[in-house]
């Protein structure tokens, strides 16, 4: 049987659609390429998002076009947790049920990575799961739960399937990295420097960071070790806004774990999310965002027009602005950062 797997949204996905990949393969299935015929496609899986409304549309219509393509279609993800409805006609999968709960044996057919996610350069390696900063605006703990930490064990494991299929670049991946460890005593530096010791060869970069993570006795020990490309989930860079959102940092804080980056790790780049048009915010408050961008000067800008996820408290906030105001703001963020 050949199954095709179709894979919307963040790295966590990523990670995951290559872990059931890898499953699939070496349990006799063939995976598809992107140049695989639908003729010769059985079955397609596909992996949703619901993080923003946008994610939510693409995911409907990803699972509309497998429906067109293939009868035997199955849907998993965030999308699939918050509208069960949307996905009529279709299979619910999850990928708890497919993906393994424990290391593999090691072997030939344990190690084979397919051929679709093999041709990448970099693979994405998940070390975590679930949040427990439940910010305000964020429908995702309701969907994937309180942050757990992948065990150490099976995280070698991962690697070591990587290494054999050929990777030399590895993204370290999870809903909320920084948290890595909260639940086992350990953390994501120690976790860090143990994989470099086993895997000096490989080179790491690291996923989204939350903002407090960033102090001397997480990064010290790391410099040199690590690739100098961060991103951190700063949302905004106005104070009023920060504590609306439930986010538990000031600006201050944000501009000071940027400059000990730079300080740290020379000539480093760094990104940021920044959600535009939040719930209340007022002109004044958007423009002290505009003045923390120009005075942090990044080196790129992911912006995202407030989404609103039904359930989150920041649904029920007023005023909720205009849909035009929200795309304004977010163009003008961009520009900032063009």
């Amino acid at each position: 049987m050949t199954v095709k797997i179709v894979t919307l949204g963040c790295k966590v996905n990523q990670a995951e659609s290559e872990a059931l990949a890898a499953r699939l393969a070496s349990e006799g299935f063939a995976v598809a390429s992107a140049d695989t015929p639908a003729s010769e496609i059985d079955r397609v899986i596909v992996n949703t998002c619901a993080v923003t409304a946008e994610a939510g549309r693409k995911s409907r219509q990803a699972i509309r076009r497998a429906l067109g393509e293939c009868r035997d279609v199955q849907v998993t993800g965030c999308y699939e947790k918050l509208e069960p409805g949307a996905v009529a006609g279709t299979a619910r999968l999850t990928l708890s049920s497919v993906l393994p709960d424990k290391p593999q044996e090691s072997g030939e057919s344990r190690l084979r990575q397919p051929e679709s996610f093999s041709k990448r350069q970099k693979a994405y390696l998940k070390i975590q799961d679930g949040c427990d900063n439940h910010c305000t605006y964020c429908v995702i703990p309701q969907l994937r739960g309180s942050s757990r930490s992948v065990p150490r064990g099976e995280i070698e494991h991962t690697l070591e399937r990587f290494r054999a299929s050929g990777f030399q670049q590895i993204v370290v991946t999870g809903i909320e990295i920084a948290s890595y460890g909260s639940d086992c005593g350990t953390n994501l530096t120690e976790l860090l420097l143990g994989l470099k010791r086993k895997t000096p060869e490989l080179r790491f970069w690291l996923g989204s960071l939350e903002p407090r993570w960033l102090t001397a006795e997480n990064l010290q020990p790391l410099t040199g070790l690590i690739e100098p490309e961060f991103h951190i989930s700063v949302q905004s860079g106005c104070g009023s806004v920060l504590k609306r959102m439930g986010r538990r940092y000031s600006a201050a804080d944000v501009l000071r774990g940027i400059e000990l980056l730079r300080s740290l790790f020379p000539g480093c780049t760094i990104g940021a999310d920044i959600i535009a048009g939040f719930p209340g915010e007022s002109d004044e408050e958007f423009s002290a965002t505009c003045d923390f961008l120009r005075t942090v000067n990044l080196d790129s800008l992911h912006v995202f027009p407030y989404s609103v996820r039904p359930g989150t408290p920041a649904a029920e906030m007023n005023p909720q602005l205009p849909k035009a105001v929200k795309l304004a703001r977010a163009a003008e963020l961009r520009r900032l950062n063009a």
